[in-house]
């Protein structure tokens, strides 16, 4: 997710560049062999009039207007968060006693105590959800000589407004804030060592995305500028690392249970000891901050310590109301005793509207888990479960843009199964045809193509 534009209080900002203003670019980041690897060389910053590549200015004009760039993905990594349960405001109530005193101490001039207000009506734990109010805290902070909260508020506010200069200088005085984004303004091409420098900077500096960028990137970049490619130990290190400083971050670079890069058998040395410390970060926010945010991290995390996965899921369902990782592992019995019934009264209220919760139920009717074996039940939750089908029935010779399908490829290939053999309803050749159509065209649906040319020839299709 790209970083919002910049919202920097004047303070901050002079608070933490006055001491570069005299010296131009500042200070270069540290020697990479005196801060851990030793495999990278002294880099120094390009002067200020260099030219770099220019931000994206879609993503501008995408905040500029309101939209989110990520087409509605909540800050977290998972959906938008929902409304806030009986459950969580019970979890919230001690804060929510203390907080009347803590806004009261950030008047009276404690710097501290505005941070830790301003905490509150960020997470809407403690006092409403309120991210104006919050900001005004954090500014008042700063403004009282708080330097934790100058600093913090300045990170907030780093984006893909902030100049290059500023970004520079930044991470000239901080070895951390700006270094990252400056990274990502760099040519991978004509700046190899520069981007190395300022990712291994901004990670020993405790910025968890540049952690993951440098393992990722760091093979590609160290030939590039013919230094020494990572260990796969290294690069495993540095994983685990950003999961420790940022459990979110970790949640975001791992993506959703299944899939990408991540669920691919070769890297499953390098997941396998980020899942753990994935957890415990989600646990310990959880706790100490009554939000049990990514409720799917049960789900990676079931495959290395099943029985606090599901403890965790059980959380974020009461928590949050995200039950769906929680019935997953109530009907696999994953982490404690298989429950079905209540499994399934998960399932129902989010079906129709979750394509997974549908196909779960249609998989579960079909086969008789549960409950007795329900053909009908099964085809109109499969049905539910695959928008492309329920909106755009052949014979409609528009071929959708990947954009507005959003059942997934397991949901929309039962559609088609059912329809070709009439189970749970009338034969619909044509209409199953159309699915195998759609998804052969599609890099995860390439297993369909040859069901789709094998009932095409049936049909008497070229």
């Amino acid at each position: 997710m790209k970083s919002p534009p910049l919202r920097v209080p004047a303070l901050a900002l002079a608070a933490l560049l006055c001491a570069c203003s005299s010296s131009g670019s500042g200070t270069p980041p540290p020697d990479a062999a005196a801060t851990g690897t030793g495999t990278l060389p002294v880099v120094v910053l390009p002067p200020a009039d260099a030219s770099v590549s220019a931000p994206d200015a879609s993503a501008d004009a995408a905040a500029d207007s309101g939209a989110d760039p990520d087409g509605g993905a909540d800050p977290d990594g998972g959906t938008k968060r929902l409304p806030f349960t009986e459950a969580h405001q019970a979890c919230c109530a001690p804060r929510a006693e203390k907080h009347a005193a803590l806004e009261a101490e950030c008047a009276a001039g404690k710097a501290e105590r505005c941070a830790e207000a301003a905490a509150d009506f960020k997470s809407g734990c403690g006092a409403p959800l309120d991210p104006d109010r919050a900001s005004a805290l954090m500014d008042r902070g700063c403004a009282l000589g708080h330097e934790p909260t100058c600093t913090a508020d300045l990170a907030e506010g780093i984006g893909y407004g902030t100049d290059n200069a500023t970004l520079r200088n930044l991470c000239a005085k901080t070895k951390v804030m700006g270094c990252y984004q400056l990274a990502l303004s760099m040519s991978r091409y004509e700046s190899p060592l520069h981007v190395l420098n300022l990712y291994k900077t901004a990670c020993d500096g405790g910025d968890a995305r540049a952690c993951f960028a440098l393992a990722s990137e760091q093979p590609t970049l160290a030939e590039r500028a013919s230094v020494a490619v990572l260990s796969r130990r290294e690069i495993i290190d540095l994983n685990v690392r950003g999961c420790t400083l940022d459990p979110i971050e970790c949640r975001r670079q791992v993506g959703a249970p299944g899939s990408g890069p991540w669920a691919r058998p070769e890297n499953k040395d390098i997941l396998a000891p980020m899942l753990p410390v994935l957890l415990a970060g989600h646990e310990k926010r959880c706790e100490k901050e009554c939000d049990c945010p990514s409720g799917d991290v049960a789900i990676w995390a079931a495959s290395v310590e099943p029985e606090r996965a599901r403890r965790y899921a059980e959380k974020a369902c009461a928590l949050h109301r995200d039950c769906l990782p929680l019935a997953e592992l109530l009907e696999k019995g994953v982490g404690g005793a298989v429950d079905l019934p209540r499994a399934i009264s998960i399932y129902e209220p989010l079906c129709p509207g979750d394509s997974s919760a549908c196909d779960h139920l249609a998989a579960m009717f079909e086969e008789g888990r549960g409950k007795d074996k329900d053909p009908e039940a099964a085809r109109r939750r499969a049905e539910e479960a695959c928008p492309l089908v329920k909106d755009f029935a052949y014979p409609t010779a528009t071929i959708l843009p990947q954009s507005r399908v959003n059942g997934t490829l397991a949901a929309c290939a039962r559609v088609a199964r059912y329809r070709e053999e009439g189970f749970g309803g009338p034969k619909d050749p044509k209409g199953a045809y159309q699915v195998y159509y759609y998804y052969c065209g599609t890099a995860e649906g390439v297993s369909l193509c040859k069901k789709r040319i094998a009932l095409g020839r049936s049909l008497g299709y070229p």
